[in-house]
């Protein structure tokens, strides 16, 4: 409307321009200007839009997402709950001894319960400790704990074995050793156990007495034998062998086969080393050398350890039969190279000189009046020792070939010495001169001997022959014919 107002305001029809332009129009004075009213409007601020998702607008107004004819509509996706904590283990123990009792203590420590089973009665000291404690092995089982672990000694684990009630637990029951052994522990289980069970064989390499302070930086040896890939035996066997790894042990995995390699060679010798010190009954001293107590310490640890322990060591690791000879050949060698027979009698001689000595200052007497002691000789080098085993050497071959000589000599007069039967067919037929041409006959002519001696042998021989003579009287008869030879 104010568009054809204005246009008819400024049309040339009734009047001039000039007119129009000096005498306002009516309808421009009276008529409305809407362009001067839209200044006076109030002016607010625009209200900031909320930004509304595509899912809040669809659950707002229940629409579906606008899609193409090609595409699939939108699934609106939910993520996954956060697994929570593992829930603590359920570790059984058979035989709660000593050791039994020191790994319960770390298990305790990560949260998981301990349940103890062992021949002697321990139920005082585990009511004391928050542990269940159950008489029989049996009773144990019935509980169905989530591992198995076997902490017997090494003579009786395989009865221990022998005696679990397989039926009454789980099927992916996971059992554990810690023997200081392992390929006999594992054998023993893969042989045992039922083939859905796992095996983790492993071994703490410290005890109650190394590990008093803390497990931190103390080797873990272990041995994933038979586990499962996947699913809850894989994940409680991991969840088991976190416990010694959060209690600050070195966590070692090896093969049973290298572990009994490397086991009789620090092991072994070490319990061996110990229990032969323990023997000399040493005593601690007002100055003590830092190696001193190191032996005084080997020494405690392995004494507080069962003799079963260092015989399981011997009996049950194949590596041992060969590190325990070669022990012994070096503690041979080492006796044999230290001092020779002239270096002991004159370090006798010197320790006599020494003490006569003493003991004549101590009686105001000075010196014995005695020549001096004979000096040590000086030590042999390597070249003359190993000159003097090869003589020993050349002397042992030529001792031997001359025994094969003396055995050889031996077989060949045995060989050539006739049968009595033979000497008998010599005698008849004229065969008696190269006989008896080599002993002497005295002042008497050498036919008649001959002949004479000649006659009686024949006559022993023939009436031995006829059963007149005796067996037994043979020998006699033959010494008979010998006099004859010389007395005629």
């Amino acid at each position: 409307m104010a568009s054809s107002l204005r246009h008819f305001a400024h049309s040339p029809a009734g009047g001039s321009t000039s007119a129009a332009a000096s005498t306002p129009s009516l309808l421009r004075r009276f008529s409305p200007d809407f362009c001067t009213f839209a200044d006076l409007r109030p002016i607010r601020p625009a209200a900031p839009r909320a930004t509304i998702s595509a899912e809040q607008e669809q659950e707002k107004y229940g629409a579906a997402p606008c899609t193409g004819a090609d595409e699939e509509p939108l699934v609106p996706t939910t993520n996954p709950p956060e697994p929570g904590p593992a829930p603590a283990l359920r570790v059984g123990i058979i035989g709660f001894g000593n050791f039994g009792q020191f790994i319960a203590r770390g298990i305790q420590r990560q949260g998981h319960a301990v349940l103890a089973s062992s021949r002697s009665d321990y139920s005082a000291y585990c009511s004391a400790h928050g542990i269940r404690f159950f008489r029989s092995l049996d009773a144990l089982c019935e509980e169905q704990p989530d591992v198995l672990l076997v902490c017997s000694s090494i003579l009786s684990t395989e009865s221990v074995v022998r005696a679990i009630p397989f039926g009454k637990l789980r099927p992916d029951t996971i059992v554990a050793d810690v023997l200081s052994v392992k390929q006999f522990p594992r054998n023993l289980l893969l042989e045992i156990l039922p083939p859905e069970f796992g095996i983790v064989c492993t071994h703490p390499m410290f005890g109650p007495e190394s590990g008093k302070h803390g497990w931190n930086t103390l080797p873990f040896v272990y041995d994933k034998v038979r586990i499962a890939e996947e699913g809850d035996q894989k994940a409680k066997c991991e969840q088991f062998l976190s416990i010694f790894e959060r209690e600050g042990c070195r966590m070692e995995e090896m093969s049973c086969a290298e572990h009994d390699r490397h086991a009789a060679g620090s092991q072994f010798i070490t319990h061996t080393i110990g229990r032969v010190l323990a023997q000399l009954d040493l005593k601690s001293t007002p100055i003590n050398t830092k190696g001193y107590d190191t032996l005084l310490q080997l020494t405690k640890n392995t004494a507080s350890d069962s003799f079963d322990l260092y015989y399981g060591l011997f009996m049950y690791n194949v590596n041992a039969t060969e590190q325990a000879r070669q022990h012994k050949d070096y503690l041979d060698a080492c006796s044999e190279g230290s001092f020779t027979s002239k270096e002991v009698e004159a370090r006798w001689d010197l320790l006599d000189r020494i003490e006569e000595n003493a003991e004549g200052w101590e009686n105001n007497k000075g010196y014995a009046d005695k020549p001096p002691f004979k000096p040590l000789p000086p030590k042999e080098g390597n070249e003359e020792k190993e000159e003097k085993k090869k003589k020993k050497k050349g002397t042992k071959k030529k001792k031997k070939k001359k025994k094969k000589k003396k055995k050889k000599k031996e077989n060949k007069e045995k060989e050539r010495k006739p049968s009595r039967a033979a000497a008998i067919a010599k005698l008849q037929f004229g065969g008696q001169k190269s006989l008896f041409g080599t002993f002497g006959t005295g002042n008497c002519p050498e036919v008649i001997s001959t002949a004479v001696s000649t006659a009686i042998f024949t006559a022993i021989a023939v009436s031995m022959m006829r059963g007149v003579i005796h067996p037994g009287a043979e020998g006699s008869a033959v010494a008979m014919w010998f006099i004859s030879l010389y007395v005629i």
